[in-house]
């Protein structure tokens, strides 16, 4: 009796590992997913914390929508969080449930990156407090898995809090009358002005919008964080090369800008100059000499970061009416004049300019420039804008196979829309590109322009026809002309309606099979069919577009 209790506690015991593994096998292919929360890394010392019931909790669901692609994401989160949006979804196609994770981080920092808008960029990097992602996912028909994602947000400013900032920047703006010929000094320095004269060093409040351009702007009151927030996003307004930078002034936590003039950045902390009639921290060059007492966090001083925003080594000091717009101008140590024309009143002897040029190549992302520069006395004489190549295309992103090599060719268009010529870049292309796959097409720039982007197109298999489709017992039988050059199998497709709402798939795994019955149907009931090839490459799937309908009423 005893050893007849023990076989069936093993047999109990091995029912239930059979159990595990199969359910363990049906959660591969749907399931939910949600990170831990994100802070924003430049408020260590807040808990702004989001509200739990805030979060989307998405159910495992079979996902059939279209994908966006990482460029859209980045737009679709940029978007909602200047919107001040609490949460955004979308969808996206990944290879591995295991790296979602990861990829939530990486489309939000890319969400952060400089934009041409001011309400983006630094301006978003500084205002949001925490994030969280929830998501549901489920196995993709060609691999991999379709994931529906939400992103869920908190911040230190609200939508109508914002709206009343646009609207305030936009009037002080316009009320400074700026024309096409005011240069960027005096648009730079007006702005300045304004900054250090309207707004006061907040030591008293204790929540979080202090840290705001906002607060700058509609309160007239900020910690550092809004002072430069509100240079920021006015000079951004305005066309300005601009970034909100952080670090340490008197070894405390501090935030300051850089802003550009010609082809070199300058220091600006409208904080330490508030007040002041004379400045001591306007348009100063690099070193502690120029700038005493400020440090820069680490990710301000890469190799990268400084070939993007090249810091003058020397203070910038203003020559009215020298060069193009005025923009030209010396440096020494001198100190500004608030609500001056000019920072130096030492007279100049006109110079005989000997001159040479300079280029700033354009980035992917980021207008470049070609500079007329004096050897004698380091004017800048003229700068010529290089646009940055905004739209990068192939003539075609797919093809059917057809046995010949395929090429498609590239279009580069810059951000005002003229074309960019062929001899500025170079494109390669992937071996082969004959049979079904994913080929590669790297464009790499030169000249006035600097980076590369790869592209991708593909070569799908040929498709096939129905021949018939004849009707059966609850049942119907297809035929199709047979298609086996680059060519797994088949693929067909049958629904109630004719626009294939709701449809079911039969699949058929060898070329040569061209009749196929599918039974168990409704009867006398009209059935739309159709049917495409398939190819699987590696892990991957590509289909043939779909064949011709064809209606059949069961028996």
């Amino acid at each position: 009796m005893r050893r007849m209790s023990r076989r069936i506690i093993a047999y109990v015991l091995l029912l239930c590992m059979l159990l595990s593994c199969a359910v363990d096998a049906n959660a591969s292919e749907a399931g939910v997913l949600q990170t831990q929360t994100f802070y924003n890394p430049y408020y260590t010392d807040q808990t702004n914390l989001l509200d739990d019931s805030l979060f989307l909790e998405s159910g495992a669901e079979e996902l059939q929508a279209a994908t966006n692609t990482d460029e859209e994401i980045q737009t679709i989160i940029r978007t909602a969080m200047i919107n001040r949006e609490s949460s955004v979804s979308f969808t996206a196609h990944l290879d591995s449930t295991s790296t979602w994770n990861a990829q939530c981080q990486t489309w939000f920092a890319m969400a952060l990156e400089e934009c041409d808008d001011s309400r983006g960029g630094d301006a978003l990097r500084w205002v949001y407090s925490n994030w969280r992602a929830s998501g549901s996912y489920s196995a993709a028909q060609e691999g991999g898995y379709t994931f529906k994602t939400t992103l869920t947000l908190s911040y230190y400013t609200t939508a109508a809090q914002e709206a009343e900032l646009d609207a305030a920047i936009e009037s002080k703006l316009s009320s400074f009358g700026f024309t096409e010929d005011t240069d960027t000094y005096t648009k730079i320095k007006t702005i300045y002005d304004f900054i250090t004269s309207h707004v006061s060093y907040d030591y008293t409040s204790t929540d979080n919008l202090k840290y705001t351009a906002y607060a700058a702007m509609i309160n007239k009151t900020s910690v550092c964080q809004g002072y430069a927030l509100l240079f920021y996003r006015m000079c951004k307004e305005e066309g300005i090369g601009v970034r909100f930078v952080s670090g340490t002034g008197n070894s405390g936590a501090h935030g300051w800008n850089i802003v550009e003039i010609g082809s070199k950045y300058y220091f600006a902390d409208a904080t330490w100059d508030a007040g002041k009639t004379t400045y001591s921290y306007f348009l100063k060059g690099s070193g502690t000499k120029n700038f005493p007492s400020h440090t820069l966090d680490s990710e301000y001083t890469t190799d990268a970061f400084k070939a993007a925003y090249p810091i003058s080594t020397s203070n910038y000091v203003y020559s009215p009416g020298a060069g193009t717009g005025g923009d030209a101008g010396t440096t020494d140590g001198s100190e500004g004049s608030a609500g001056s024309g000019e920072d130096s009143e030492e007279e100049e002897t006109a110079c005989v300019h000997e001159t040479y040029q300079t280029i700033v190549p354009a980035s992917l992302t980021g207008n470049g420039s070609i500079n007329t520069i004096c050897a004698l006395c380091n004017t800048t004489i003229s700068t010529k804008e290089v646009a940055y190549p905004k739209t990068i295309s192939l003539s075609a992103t797919s093809y059917t196979y057809s046995g010949g090599v395929r090429t498609p060719s590239v279009a580069v268009v810059d951000a005002n829309g003229k074309t960019i010529s062929g001899s500025s870049y170079t494109v390669s292309y992937a071996t082969g590109r004959k049979n079904v796959g994913t080929y590669a097409v790297t464009i790499t720039f030169k000249g006035n322009y600097t980076g590369s982007k790869t592209l991708y197109f593909k070569i799908l298999p040929k498709g096939t026809s129905l021949k018939s489709v004849a009707a059966g017992s609850k049942s119907f039988t297809a035929k199709w002309s047979k298609q086996a050059t680059q060519t797994t199998g088949y693929q067909i497709q049958y629904s109630t309606s004719s626009k294939f709402s709701g449809s079911k798939y039969c699949v058929v795994s060898k070329t040569g099979t061209v009749s196929k019955k599918i039974a168990s149907l409704k009867s006398k009931k009209k059935y739309y069919v159709r049917i495409r090839t398939y190819k699987k490459v590696g892990s991957s799937y590509y289909y043939s577009g779909w064949s011709s309908a064809k209606a059949v009423k069961t028996k």
